[in-house]
C-alpha cells in the first residue's frame, strides 16, 4: 500500500489525533499544510525508483522494540525509506520530494505493526521536521 493509498482511506482527524498524541501541537500548522499538499498529489509509479517506507519503534534508552503499544507516547519512532533492490541504503523521507513520498510503498512489516493513522502521523513529523529551505525541491 502506498502513502497516497493510506491518505485516501484515513480521515484527517484520525491522523491529527495520533500526531497530537505523539508530538503535541507545536507543528500542527505544518502538519495541516503537508496534509493538504499530499491529498492533491497524484503520484505515478516508477518501479525503478520505488521507495519503501519503514518505521521502527524504540524505548526511551534507544533499544529497538519488538512488542509495543503504538499509542504509547513514551515510545520513540524512526521513519526511513529504502529501495527494494538495496535495503542497505537508508534514506530520510524528509529529503524526498512530496511526489516520491506519496508514491512510497509502506513495507509489509510496518503495515502489520502500525495503524494507517499512526504511519502517516510519524511520517508527517519526519517531513515537517525538515528545514524550510528544502521546500522548493519537495513540491516537485
Amino acid at each position: 500500500m502506498t502513502i497516497a493509498d493510506l491518505l485516501k482511506e484515513c480521515p484527517y482527524e484520525k491522523i491529527k489525533e495520533k500526531f497530537m498524541l505523539h508530538y503535541g501541537g507545536e507543528k500542527l500548522r505544518e502538519f495541516k499544510s503537508l496534509y493538504n499538499w499530499m491529498t492533491i498529489l497524484e503520484p505515478s509509479e516508477n518501479p525503478d525508483r520505488s521507495l519503501y517506507i519503514s518505521i521502527t519503534a524504540y524505548d526511551m534508552e534507544g533499544h529497538e522494540l519488538e512488542h509495543f503499544d503504538e499509542n504509547n507516547p513514551d515510545v520513540d519512532f524512526d521513519v526511513y525509506a529504502y529501495e527494494k533492490k538495496s535495503r542497505k541504503e537508508i534514506y530520510s523521507i524528509a529529503a524526498a520530494s512530496y511526489m516520491d513520498f506519496a508514491a512510497g510503498i509502506v513495507d509489509d512489516d510496518t503495515m502489520k505493526r502500525y495503524s494507517p493513522e499512526n504511519i502517516l502521523a510519524h511520517c508527517f513529523l519526519e517531513i515537517t521536521s525538515c528545514p524550510p529551505e528544502n521546500d522548493d525541491k519537495r513540491h516537485n
